[in-house]
């Protein structure tokens, strides 16, 4: 009799056990089911609160632009419960006339307060084909801005807190440059400019950060407020010339670089620059010209010392 209740109750257990698997089955199929009911390329809550976050963002702090999405990254999270999502888009700021492809990591603890945003290396850039484009109000590639020499513009009252601030400012600029960061060093130059509108380098400083992001139309506008303020500095002539280069226009690069050299007999930049270009252009006459003024205040450049060398041999042969 006992070995009989135990043989049945070892079947009841075997029974119980495969109810137990054929509900935890059914369960898991009506899981998969109800998950299955989301839309193919339904973004996950997770991800969607972090965009919300992230437009809440740039609505209120950014300045107005008009934009197109082009990416959203996966989170990443970190030891700090802090979540980064990265942000690309295209867009048009209020303050500028072009169309540029930003980049951005966004930073937000675990409640939705913001930590921080870090501009993604090598951004922003000019798309191959831009969603809207902009006319321009005047053609300022082909018009030369006429300026004055006659004096340096005159200087601006102010306080003493300003003058520490934009100091403060200038000083975490040059620091970020010599780290490579150029876009957060703009900013830091736009505020050592906008505390103390007589701090020339961080104008001249400006232009340059703005320069080396291939920010070339900001950066234009940037060394002829420079022009404006030392008409008799040689230095943002020498970088618009340097911007013509980089956009093709040979025109504009030797006239501002003859205008600087001009000012300065040892605009290094433009001499070499003009040397090289007239060499590639098989004006040996120019070419030696330029090389050899470049030459008396830098001997040490052996790379310019060879290529004279080669344009005398070439007149010689």
């Amino acid at each position: 009799m006992t070995k009989y209740i135990q043989q049945n109750v070892s079947w009841l257990t075997i029974f119980s056990c495969l109810i137990l698997g054929a509900f935890s089955l059914a369960v898991e199929e009506a899981t998969s089911q109800s998950t299955s009911l989301l839309a193919p390329g339904t973004i996950p809550a997770e991800k969607a609160k972090m965009i919300g976050y992230v437009e809440n963002h740039i609505t209120n702090k950014f300045v107005p632009m008009l934009r197109r999405t082009v990416e959203w990254s996966n989170i990443k999270k970190n030891n700090k419960n802090q979540y980064t999502i990265t942000y690309k888009c295209e867009a048009i700021a209020l303050n500028n006339n072009e169309c540029l492809i930003y980049c951005w990591d966004f930073t937000f603890d675990e409640v939705g307060n913001f930590v921080k945003y870090d501009k993604v290396a090598g951004f922003p850039k000019r798309p191959a084909k831009p969603f809207v484009k902009i006319a321009p109000k005047n053609d300022d590639k082909n018009t030369t801005q006429k300026t004055t020499l006659k004096s340096d513009a005159p200087e601006i009252k102010i306080t003493a807190a300003d003058f520490t601030e934009g100091a403060n400012a200038y000083k975490k600029a040059t620091e970020l440059v010599e780290k490579g960061d150029y876009a957060d060093a703009e900013i830091q130059f736009k505020e050592a400019f906008k505390k103390n509108p007589n701090n020339y380098m961080a104008l001249l400083e400006l232009g340059n950060t703005q320069f080396k992001q291939q920010l070339n139309d900001d950066a234009q506008k940037t060394f002829i407020k420079c022009i404006e303020m030392r008409p008799k500095d040689y230095r943002p002539l020498e970088a618009l010339g340097l911007i013509a280069q980089a956009e093709g226009n040979e025109d504009k690069m030797i006239e501002w670089w003859k205008k600087s050299i001009e000012l300065n007999k040892q605009a290094y930049t433009a001499l070499k620059g003009l040397g090289q270009y007239y060499a590639e252009k098989n004006d040996e006459k120019n070419a030696s010209l330029y090389y050899r003024i470049y030459l008396q205040s830098k001997p040490q450049d052996t790379e310019i010392k060879k290529a004279l060398e080669q344009l005398k041999n070439k007149n010689t042969n």
